[in-house]
């Protein structure tokens, strides 16, 4: 098994004593770039935390916590529907090949009220029908869910995994990589709904192009904000989404574009290809980071990753899992992935 507590993990090889002057000076190089990298999230967090400490709100959200605890116990309020206006596109009519079954990964460890809003919103509202699920259960203890995943079981075109171990998103996604049928892989949260009925279809017409490595979706908040439209690295520390908190209808998230990445929260691609690459890297990138990485690998071997605003979900992000900052994981991507981060969008053609 891998040492994750190398610190070199990540970092370009080191040439042979005996190389040409030539590979040890790119070596400086890359070297360079990863320190580089490594000063930029540093920095980010140290100027982040400076805000924060020094805000005169500082000290009343501290004083106020006690104020705003019962507040947050009271009933949610009624969630906001996006304006039908924001998200309308073009009529567009996606050119598919066949009819290919989509096998859909959704990890989840309870909630079962989420993932029962996810799976009927997909089997209400979507077009395309050739798909199966992969429900990858990480552990789940509450009755509610035992019993969702009682009448799922009897479902057709269902497959659920039991997955007693630690929570590692890539892992979970790497295990019903295997169990798939489908000769499409979607990554899917369990804390999304189908807005668009077309969506699947839309991801599909671009994961059927050969030069394209993975496909992702126009993600929005319950109030009608954009949570992901593509994904830039080197903003907001490692990597951040483009247009967040925009309007749905920026029109810059209205286009079909090129990007350096997309979220694993709704991210399709070819199975065969996810296990030509070995899949997510489960062993660096057990929480944060694992998409980005997959998508940039994918890159690198000069394959498309593609975001599609025909393909939209409203996402409550993280929902069931509280958000996490894995400095193990920033650290390693800051080292693998120095130049990228460096460029941001700059590279993305």
């Amino acid at each position: 098994m891998a040492n994750t507590d190398d610190p070199r993990r990540g970092l370009p090889p080191r040439p042979l004593d005996s190389s040409a002057p030539e590979a040890w000076r790119r070596y400086a190089e890359e070297l360079e770039a990863v320190i580089a990298a490594g000063e930029g999230r540093a920095n980010f967090l140290h100027g982040r935390l400076n805000q924060i400490v020094s805000s005169p709100a500082w000290k009343v959200l501290r004083k106020a916590r006690g104020l705003l605890a019962p507040a947050s116990r009271a009933p949610a309020a009624k969630r906001a529907a996006p304006r039908s206006d924001s998200t309308e596109l073009p009529l567009f009519h996606p050119v598919i090949q066949g009819q290919p079954l989509v096998s859909i990964l959704i990890p989840f460890r309870d909630g079962a009220r989420f993932l029962a809003r996810c799976l009927d919103s997909i089997r209400k509202k979507t077009e395309y029908k050739n798909y199966e699920f992969v429900l990858l259960d990480n552990g789940s203890a509450e009755r509610s869910t035992l019993k969702l995943l009682a009448r799922e079981k009897s479902r057709p075109h269902v497959t659920i995994l039991r997955i007693d171990e630690p929570f590692n998103y890539s892992r979970l996604n790497n295990r019903g990589a295997e169990a798939a049928r489908g000769e499409y892989l979607l990554l899917l949260n369990n804390d999304t709904e189908v807005l668009a009925p077309a969506w699947l279809n839309a991801m599909l017409e671009h994961s059927q192009r050969p030069e394209v490595g993975a496909v992702g979706a126009k993600l929005l908040y319950p109030g009608g904000l954009i949570q992901h439209a593509g994904v830039v690295p080197g903003q907001d520390d490692v990597a951040g989404h483009a247009f967040h908190l925009c309007p749905a209808g920026e029109p810059g998230a209205q286009c079909v574009r090129n990007c350096a990445a997309v979220t694993g929260a709704c991210l399709m691609t070819r199975k065969a290809l996810f296990e030509e690459l070995g899949g997510m890297n489960e062993t660096d990138l057990a929480v944060a980071y694992g998409d980005v990485d997959y998508c940039l690998r994918l890159r690198e071997r000069g394959l498309l990753v593609v975001y599609t605003p025909h393909a939209a979900l409203l996402h409550h992000e993280s929902l069931t899992r509280s958000l996490v900052n894995d400095p193990r994981a920033a650290a390693y991507m800051c080292r693998r992935w120095a130049r990228e981060i460096l460029a941001g969008e700059e590279k993305v053609t």
